[in-house]
């Protein structure tokens, strides 16, 4: 009985060693994602941008089944499009990236053959994180959050406020072009904003710690356990997003006094 024992594990070991382990975990399929929005029944269009093919046209909300990969070593790239009358239209791009059970279960048991051969070929070693991907839509006209043109009277202005923003280097990778309204928005979509303020010494503080109005310091404590958890603004549900952007909103009025607009 020990010899058969023995038998199976030297099996399985030999079994690991000739294979990729993120193939095996996880699979190389297409992975299925979660279209939601709010409010629902928003028109869903998915594009690869690696090769231009539509991958669904559909309502919300949808599970969308989406290859991992692009070809060997090359990581799925997608943006999906939400239109609904009455609303602004929103896109949102989506990426692909290594899986941990690439970078780290090959280590253990596939070794070589499965990071440069096994993983790679099946494209497997992607993975998308969020699997979730939510948005809310903006009435058109905006909503009582986001900025809007019409806000920036003089001496305010678009430019003033984008211009003190990249003055600090937040280290923010932008979408949206420089001096935009679009610009001001992606910023409020920022979970961890207030971490990147606060270090930057744009929050008042006495000692440690953050000197903020009572509302706001609620807003910092509720979304304190997802703010800064590496998660995307996408892969939040609908209510950490709403909190998120006002918490975001009234931090760069606190942030920038002279140069936005208050709500």
């Amino acid at each position: 009985m020990m010899k058969f024992y023995i038998r199976i594990l030297a099996i399985c070991i030999v079994t690991f060693a000739f294979s990729g382990c993120a193939t095996i975990i996880k699979g190389s399929g297409p992975e299925g994602i979660n279209f939601k929005s709010e409010p629902v029944d928003a028109k869903l269009t998915v594009i690869n941008l690696r090769n231009g093919n539509v991958m669904a046209n559909a309502k919300t909300p949808q599970v969308v089944l989406l290859p991992k990969d692009a070809g060997y070593f090359k990581y799925a790239k997608y943006t999906a499009t939400f239109e609904k009358e009455g609303y602004e239209k929103k896109e949102v791009n989506l990426e692909s990236n290594a899986s941990g059970w690439y970078i780290g279960g090959n280590l253990i048991f596939g070794g070589l053959i499965g990071w440069l051969i096994v993983d790679p070929a099946s494209g497997a070693m992607w993975t998308f994180d969020p699997e979730i991907v939510s948005v809310i839509l903006t009435p058109k006209g905006g909503d009582p959050i986001s900025f809007n043109s019409n806000e920036f009277k003089p001496p305010l202005s678009v430019e003033k406020l984008c211009a003190a923003i990249n003055a600090d280097k937040l280290e923010i990778k932008f979408r949206e072009p420089d001096n935009s309204i679009a610009r001001l928005n992606e910023l409020l979509e920022v979970p961890d904003l207030y971490e990147k303020l606060y270090y930057k010494g744009k929050i008042p503080k006495q000692g440690s710690e953050a000197l903020l109005p009572l509302d706001v310091n609620a807003l910092k404590t509720q979304t304190g356990d997802y703010r800064n958890d590496q998660t995307k603004f996408t892969g939040l549900n609908f209510d950490q997003q709403t909190k998120i952007t006002k918490l975001n909103r009234k931090l760069l009025e606190t942030a920038y006094p002279n140069e936005t607009p208050k709500k």
